[in-house]
């Protein structure tokens, strides 16, 4: 017959799962980004490759000029949109970030509450009025820290608006 596990390591456990989870999502987060560098990096290469290749062909220095200014437009344009894909994936990173921080924050504050109700029960005469002062205690910790959670989760979504608008994108 196994023990239980007693609160506080419970909570410690449940700490570290989710610090695991966010380092899962920031590697994850990490190699989506260097992948789309990657792939801009191969993009650009062998478009220059090919440019090069089309200007030896050119005819007079007019025609050169031109290929030359549309191959600059057309990388260009490849950057700003790896440079929009890189800002969208930093947007997702931290929208989700932020939801894993808040959902640990309000359920670390109702688990140490729940852990220090049943440790004051356990103490001789029971849980009296110092019990009671920790208990209030502990609800108003708990509010300020959904409240903290709250604020963050809309901050971070008007961030993740505006960083859209900016984009160009709804």
């Amino acid at each position: 017959m196994s023990k239980p596990v007693p609160p506080l390591a419970e909570m410690q456990q449940k700490n570290l799962a989710a610090a695991m989870e966010l380092a899962r999502l920031s590697m994850a987060s990490s190699q989506r980004m260097i992948e789309l560098q990657a792939d801009l990096a191969r993009k650009l290469f062998e478009d220059g490759v090919a440019q090069a290749q089309a200007q030896l062909e050119a005819k007079d220095p007019m025609q050169l000029a031109a290929m030359r200014n549309q191959h600059a437009q057309e990388t260009a344009q490849h950057v700003i949109e790896a440079g929009k894909r890189i800002a969208d994936l930093g947007n997702e990173a931290r929208t989700e970030f932020t939801r894993l921080l808040g959902q640990q924050l309000a359920s670390g504050g109702e688990e140490m509450a729940q852990a220090m109700q049943n440790a004051f029960q356990s103490l001789p005469g029971g849980a009296g009025p110092m019990a009671d002062m920790m208990k209030t205690a502990m609800n108003n910790a708990q509010g300020a820290l959904a409240q903290m959670a709250q604020v963050s989760q809309t901050l971070m979504g008007n961030l993740t608006e505006a960083a859209r608008k900016g984009n160009g994108r709804k």
